[in-house]
C-alpha cells in the first residue's frame, strides 16, 4: 500500500514502530546517494525527530544525494554551484553504474513503497538533484564525508 501524507504530518508511535520492525526506516543524517523510487512513482518521505514524534517533511527521489548537514554548512558554496538544474537536465534519466565507495542510502523496498528516511531535524542539509549528481557524483560524495 502506497501512503500519502501532508506537510508536517505527526506519524503515530504505531506507525513508526511498524516501519522499524519492517526494516523500512532508515537513518539517514549522514547524507549520501539515495536509492529508491522516482518523484512519479511515489517518491520517498523524509522525516525529522520531534520531542512530540516523527513528522513527514518533504518527498525526495532516487538518485539525489543528501549531503549531511556539517558537510553542507562547510561546502554550500560548492555545492550551490554543482546543483544547477537547468544545467544538467535531460529529458530522459537514465540509471548508471554506482561507483564503488559511494555512500549509499538505500530506501528501494519494492515498485509501489519506499522506506522512510530520517534527515537531520537542524535541517540546512543539501539536496542534489538527480540529473546535477549524476554529473558530479564522485565530488558530491568527497564534499559530503569531508
Amino acid at each position: 500500500m502506497k501512503y500519502k501524507h501532508y506537510n508536517k504530518e505527526l506519524l503515530s508511535d504505531d506507525f513508526i514502530n511498524n516501519l522499524i520492525s519492517k526494516n523500512d526506516f532508515i537513518d539517514g543524517r549522514d547524507g549520501g546517494l539515495v536509492l529508491g523510487n522516482s518523484h512519479e512513482n511515489g517518491g520517498i518521505f523524509f522525516l525529522y525527530q520531534f520531542p512530540e514524534g516523527f513528522r513527514v517533511f518533504g518527498n525526495i527521489e532516487g538518485y539525489e544525494y543528501i549531503v549531511n548537514k556539517e558537510s553542507t554548512d562547510k561546502n554550500r558554496y560548492d555545492l550551490e554551484k554543482i546543483s544547477d538544474f537547468d544545467r544538467d537536465f535531460t529529458d530522459v534519466f537514465e540509471s548508471y553504474e554506482i561507483p564503488k565507495g559511494i555512500k549509499i542510502i538505500d530506501a528501494r523496498k519494492n515498485n509501489k513503497e519506499s522506506k522512510y528516511i530520517l534527515l537531520d531535524v537542524r535541517g540546512k542539509f543539501a539536496i542534489i538533484n538527480k540529473y546535477s549528481t549524476k554529473a558530479n557524483l564522485s565530488k558530491i560524495d568527497f564534499l559530503n564525508k569531508k
